[in-house]
């Protein structure tokens, strides 16, 4: 169990570290309350010897959850809850982070849903780490108890 308490911890911590970027970094778009990732304009040697790059590990990943925004960048959400019509609404962040591996041409992608409600004490947030290469998009670890918010009356 603490094994697991690490891995969440580090998740997060990764995420977080996504999200602290100053203001020279970040452009807005109020229409969409959109963060944008500063571009990359070099390639590192591992992108230039396999042509694989941390927008195309992205990209992979995104097939499978298009919910989730670009690298860098975190989307507002608001999903239904219980209750008498139309329902309590809450608001959350889905986020999306990448990493390069120690493998050459190999990515870690992180995608994190965090809700504003807690029951039983308990946040409800989620999260999947992929491994993604040139040849497969895997999922390594999740963890997500978003669901719960369907039992809210």
């Amino acid at each position: 169990m603490q094994l697991r308490g690490l891995v969440i911890a580090c998740a997060l911590s990764i995420v977080l570290s996504g999200c602290s970027m100053n203001e020279d970094q970040t452009n807005t778009n109020a229409d969409t309350n959109q963060a944008t990732a500063p571009q990359v304009t070099q390639k590192s040697s591992t992108e230039q010897a396999t042509g694989f790059d941390e927008v195309q590990a992205v990209a992979a990943v995104l097939k499978e959850m298009p919910e989730f925004p670009e690298a860098g960048q975190a989307k507002q959400i608001e999903v239904a809850a219980g209750g008498k019509e139309p329902g309590t609404k809450v608001k959350g962040t889905l986020a999306t982070t990448v990493a390069a591996s120690s493998n050459a041409g190999t990515y870690t992608v992180t995608l994190t849903k965090n809700l504003e409600y807690t029951i039983n004490d308990e946040k409800l947030r989620g999260y999947w780490i992929y491994e993604v290469t040139p040849e497969e998009t895997r999922l390594v670890e999740s963890n997500d108890n978003t669901s719960l918010i369907e039992t809210v009356k």
